[in-house]
Order: structure tokens, then sequence, then C-alpha cells
């Protein structure tokens, strides 16, 4: 491909942290709140009531993304470690309530593990503020990226439970990105992979057939003239 580089192959904020730490990290969070923290005889009425919690918290803040129902399932299934199970720019959507739910667990129970929850979720929500910031500061997303994982490291160790705050090797995708791409590359912001998935799925409906035959060529051609159409082009 004319001037591709090797340099240009990186990791990606959508894998490391949407798709990756910071689900871990939502779901560790939720589940320590809803086992530990909230207020009902039932977890079906914990979450009902988190539910409604994080509804009035999206409205208040007016985040762009939100998730359109919350239930035990995306946050822990039967048998595996806490993860969210949100698209990418809703678990970048729920970060700021993930900070808002730490810091009440640690006003309910002021004490060393639950100031380490709140430091730790602090620090990937600060690493998620940097990106909006201009310039980038490099040094200091490499900072809240060591600080994240040494934090997230601490509350791994104190578990008896070894599905609780599971280590994964996208902790090493988090450092390799925001502790070594970032001083070549810049701000992560420049090479997250939302435009890309965005235009996939915009073809993706532009491409949709309500019936009839479903091949390569037909279906490009359907592509081609639906833009032509939305573009005013002639054939």
């Amino acid at each position: 491909l004319p001037g591709f580089r090797l340099v240009v192959v990186c990791v990606d904020v959508l894998r490391a942290f949407d798709l990756g730490v910071s689900q871990d990290l939502e779901g560790n969070v939720l589940w320590e709140y809803l086992t530990k923290f909230a207020e009902g005889r039932t977890l079906k009425a914990h979450i009902e009531a988190l539910w409604e919690t994080l509804r009035a918290h999206d409205q208040a803040m007016r985040t762009p993304n939100r998730v359109q129902t919350l239930t035990l399932e995306m946050a822990k299934q039967d048998k595996k470690g806490p993860k969210m199970r949100t698209k990418g720019a809703e678990t970048r959507g729920l970060m700021p309530f993930a900070v808002e739910v730490a810091m009440l667990m640690h006003e309910q129970r002021p004490n060393d593990y639950t100031k380490t929850v709140l430091m730790c979720t602090s620090a990937m929500f600060d690493f998620y503020m940097l990106m909006s910031m201009s310039p980038y500061n490099a040094k200091e997303g490499a900072d809240a990226c060591r600080k994240f994982c040494l934090l997230y490291k601490a509350l791994n160790d104190q578990q008896t439970n070894p599905l609780l705050w599971r280590m994964k090797p996208t902790l090493h995708m988090f450092q390799e990105l925001a502790e070594y791409s970032a001083e070549t590359m810049g701000n992560p912001a420049t090479f997250w992979n939302y435009k890309d998935e965005d235009f996939v799925g915009w073809v993706a409906k532009l491409a949709r057939a309500r019936g009839g035959p479903k091949q390569g060529a037909t279906t490009a051609k359907a592509v081609f003239s639906r833009y032509r159409a939305m573009c005013n082009l002639g054939a």
C-alpha cells in the first residue's frame, strides 16, 4: 500500500479499553456494589434500583451513548468474572457512572479497600479525559495508565475469589498504547477505531436487502446505486 509503514500498526483504544479493561473495571465496580453495598433483599431488587440510578445519572449528565437496560447478566455471567457486556461507545459512556458508584461505596464504608476501588476507577476516567484535551500530555497519560494497572493489581491481590478483579492480557495492551505508542503517535484518540467501524455499519445498512438474491455482485450494485441516489449523482 502506498505510504504504508509498520509504525501505523498499533493497539487501538476500542479494543484495549472500551471492549477490554474498561469493561472489566466497570463490571467489577458494579458487581461489588450490587453484592456488598446495595440495599434490598435480592440481587434482582439491587439491579433494578441501580438501573433507576443510572437513568437519572444519564439524564443529568446528558450521556450521548446510553445503555438501554441493565441486567445482572450484563455485569457478570455464570462462572465468569465480572465484565460489562456493552458496546464500545456504551462502555465509554458508563465510565463516569462507575466513578460515581465507586464514590458511593467509599462514602458508605470508608476504608483502604474502597479507597483503592475509587482511585483505580478515577485513574481510568482520568485517561479518558486526557484524550479529550489538546495538546495531549503523553506523560500524564502514561502516569494514569500505570496508576490504574498498579491499583487494579492491588485489588486482584486481595481477592479470595479468582474470578474477581482478574488480571488479563488487555492490561498489557493498555500499557503498550498509553506508555509507548502514545509517545510517538500522539493522542490515542487520533487512532481510535470508531470511524472505521461506523463506516462498516453504515455500508451494511446501505446494502441491506428486503428480498431477492443476495450475491456479491448484486449487493455491490445495490450499494453503489443507493449511494448515487443519496448524493443525487447520475448513473
